[in-house]
């Protein structure tokens, strides 16, 4: 399995390439604590057409925000919603890269690793360069200190941050609150309406900053994936 997923890695490598970014570029995008596998996917198992659809509506909303930093998709399981807010963040740091050459490394994390940070379970380490994050255990004797949320926005010019739950909503808007101070990008995908949960204060400034899809509106993935949809390496 490891072997077909390093195989099909470099098959995104040559694609990317021929799109006109070097293979070090291709290399720096994989270091951002995302697995090979949900990259590949991302491209993959995601069909033109759909991602096409999701493309074009996030561009229609960000003309309607000043500065839109913030990007919600929401809806019920198998929409996409994962392996589209993958494909986001990939080309967002495709054009940061463009813009920036000494980019922040961007990170991916899920919800139970964000509330693992948090709780000061884990922390995150990054290389001497910046462009590679990873997460370890913290040593039990450093639980009492606390790990402030704006270490991660300060850090990175994107973050991800995948299915978010209720239980993990009051950690998403401390990360929210944060990078609104730092300009940092972040991207979120939930089954449920955050804005639920959070202040007047943050949802004032979801409002302001940030784009909302909704991908119970869109097809089911799976139905243009039965019927043929292919992705963009196929």
């Amino acid at each position: 399995m490891r072997e077909e997923l390093e195989r099909k890695y470099w098959e995104l490598v040559k694609a990317v390439k021929r799109k006109g970014y070097d293979e070090q570029t291709v290399h720096r995008l994989r270091n951002f604590n995302t697995p090979i596998s949900v990259i590949l996917a991302s491209f993959e198992k995601l069909p033109k057409t759909f991602w096409n659809l999701v493309l074009d509506l996030i561009t229609e909303k960000e003309k309607n925000l000043s500065n839109p930093l913030f990007y919600c998709f929401t809806g019920k399981p198998g929409r996409g919603k994962t392996l589209s807010a993958v494909r986001f963040m990939f080309t967002k740091l495709l054009s940061k890269i463009d813009e920036e050459p000494e980019y922040k490394a961007p990170l991916f994390m899920t919800s139970f690793e964000l509330e693992d940070y948090a709780l000061g379970k884990i922390e995150l380490h990054r290389s001497y360069y910046g462009n590679e994050a990873w997460f370890e255990a913290r040593n039990f004797s450093d639980k009492d200190d606390v790990i402030p949320f704006s270490q991660l926005t300060k850090n990175f010019d994107i973050i991800l941050i995948d299915d978010v739950t209720e239980e993990t909503t009051s950690h998403l808007e401390k990360v929210i609150l944060n990078a609104y101070l730092t300009n940092t990008i972040v991207v979120f995908t939930t089954n449920v309406d955050v804005m639920e949960f959070f202040s007047p204060r943050t949802n004032s400034r979801l409002l302001e900053s940030c784009v909302f899809i909704d991908f119970n509106d869109f097809p089911y993935l799976r139905d243009i994936q039965e019927k043929g949809g292919e992705g963009e390496t196929t």
